[in-house]
């Protein structure tokens, strides 16, 4: 798939190690990359007040800015983007434990086919069940944290 065109220079998995443009965009210099990506790291993972929505857009302004990479940049851009949603969904089922799909997507203004996709991962992985055999409407439940808010404890 990398093999002729732009591709074949492209290296997969490790950063630039030439200097690039897109568009009218010249992105930092390739000795750099590896200190801001650095960077974007620690803030993604640190503590914020800002809005989680925010945070993801600006560390997807940031990544794309960096381009550390020579293809798939765009790509990685939009993962982090689904990565964010992710979060946001599980924030928001800490809050509304059974839900569906609609409240989830209203409330985080993302589309519903978004939400139903990252819903079907948290299924597969065991973060909530269906709680509804009905085609439409139906409920998801967060079930490790059903179970820690039910449980007796003596």
């Amino acid at each position: 798939m990398l093999s002729g065109g732009e591709g074949d220079k492209a290296s997969p998995g490790f950063y630039r190690k030439q200097s690039v443009r897109v568009g009218a965009l010249i992105p930092p210099p390739a000795p750099e990359v590896p200190g801001l990506m650095s960077t974007l790291e620690k803030y993604m993972n640190e503590a914020s007040e800002l809005p989680p929505l925010i945070r993801a857009g600006l560390v997807h302004v940031h990544f794309e800015t960096i381009h550390p990479f020579f293809d798939g940049n765009g790509c990685i851009g939009r993962l982090l983007k689904m990565r964010e949603t992710a979060d946001l969904t599980l924030d928001f089922l800490f809050s509304q434990p059974v839900v569906s799909i609609t409240e989830i997507s209203k409330s985080l203004e993302k589309a519903y086919s978004t939400i139903r996709n990252i819903l079907q991962q948290f299924i597969i992985m065991g973060i909530v069940s269906e709680s509804t055999t009905q085609k439409r409407n139906k409920l998801y439940r967060f079930e490790p944290y059903l179970a820690l808010l039910e449980k007796e404890y003596l």
